[in-house]
């Protein structure tokens, strides 16, 4: 008996090295080694540990595992049922996977058990988005904005919302508010310089488009747009420069290739 208590303390021991080891690999990014050590810690015993599941499912969906996410995060939610962040994590997954609706009820958990969290908020928004319900959708970003409005990924799904609706003065004025939040945050960037070039506004398009390059100059659909502006303007030259640009990142990228024959070819609109 002393003996197999002996043994179960020292098992017990060695799974919570190899946990802190998983969660300290986790927090560096290195996701394939996290999984390696929660996994190592499994096999010494039956794990109930809600946040070594939780996290177990971070992974997985880091590496785009999804399947594996969702069983972690089931462990997870027997262990405590009314978590929100793992209903939050849950939804976020089903929306990886395409299955809107399971998302949307996973989320809708994570506000039941708290009404105040603005990426659930978020999340569910930018779903109802994908499945074309745009009023519902507004209002979900609205609400996460209520909670917290310095939240620039939600200004910039509200962009992506109004651009949708063709309300593209609005879409900018959200794009702008995720910019000042985070100047050197590319999606909104990018997003302002759609919004701009449909409005015809094609020097301030350049402009935003130019910023998200000095960011990231290997931004491939950055350069594509850049040169698609630059067709706008008649200016084909430097509008083949941008496209070159892009192709020298990826060589087989079509729109790229497409844009480069139809200036070449004479097909310009």
């Amino acid at each position: 008996m002393i003996w197999r208590d002996l043994m179960g303390f020292i098992n017990e021991y060695k799974q919570k090295e190899l946990i802190k080891k998983g969660n300290s690999f986790y927090i560096k990014g290195k996701y394939e080694e996290a999984l390696n050590f929660y996994n190592k810690a499994q096999d010494l015993g039956q794990l109930n540990n809600f946040s070594v599941w939780y996290n177990k499912g971070l992974a997985f969906c880091r590496i785009k595992k999804y399947l594996d996410a969702l069983e972690c995060y089931d462990n997870a939610i027997e262990l405590d049922s009314k978590d929100p962040k793992v209903w939050n994590s849950k939804g976020a997954t089903y929306e990886k996977l395409g299955q809107y609706d399971k998302a949307i009820k996973c989320f809708d958990k994570a506000i039941e058990f708290d009404s105040n969290f603005d990426s659930a908020w978020n999340l569910k928004g930018y779903t109802l988005q994908k499945l074309g319900k745009y009023d519902r959708a507004l209002e979900s970003y609205d609400k996460a904005l209520e909670l917290n409005p310095n939240h620039e990924y939600t200004w910039n799904n509200k962009g992506n919302l109004y651009k949708n609706l063709d309300s593209y003065d609005k879409a900018i004025d959200c794009y702008n508010k995720a910019i000042e939040l985070n100047p050197n945050s590319t999606d909104p960037l990018f997003n302002k310089s759609i919004a701009l070039e449909l409005l015809d506004r094609y020097e301030e398009a350049i402009e935003s488009i130019n910023r998200v390059l000095d960011i990231n100059s290997n931004y491939l659909e950055a350069w594509y747009l850049k040169g698609l502006i630059l067709m706008c303007q008649e200016k084909y030259q430097k509008a083949l420069e941008s496209f070159n640009k892009a192709l020298e990142l990826d060589p087989t990228f079509e729109p790229a290739l497409k844009a480069k024959k139809d200036i070449s070819d004479g097909k310009i609109e």
